[in-house]
């Protein structure tokens, strides 16, 4: 009987880790993939300053920095994103291997 008293709370919790859970996992990636989005903005921006003859006129002489400027942040960008990506999802995996260690338990 004791058993059942203490299972409630334990449900609740388990009830309200899984949506912490759920809301983690979702922010998690969305901003992964707005990481991608940012990553193909500044490449095409950065290929643009490269390769074309847009805004020669604004920038004649620093298009070219500019251009790899814009390209390594883009890369830099993508490679913090990915590896923050990566860093949550471990500890995703981890939570989520601890509730089932909780529920094994009892």
């Amino acid at each position: 009987m004791l058993r059942l008293e203490h299972s409630a709370p334990l449900k609740k919790l388990e009830k309200k880790m899984s949506t912490k859970l759920k809301i983690r996992r979702f922010l998690n990636r969305t901003r992964f993939y707005f990481s991608f989005l940012l990553l193909a903005f500044y490449l095409v921006v950065g290929f643009l300053f490269l390769f074309t003859e847009i805004w020669s006129d604004l920038l004649p002489k620093a298009r070219f920095t500019i251009g790899i400027i814009l390209v390594l942040f883009g890369i830099l960008r993508f490679y913090v994103a990915y590896r923050r990506f990566a860093s949550k999802k471990n500890r995703i995996e981890l939570l989520k291997q601890k509730i089932e260690d909780a529920k094994t338990a009892q």
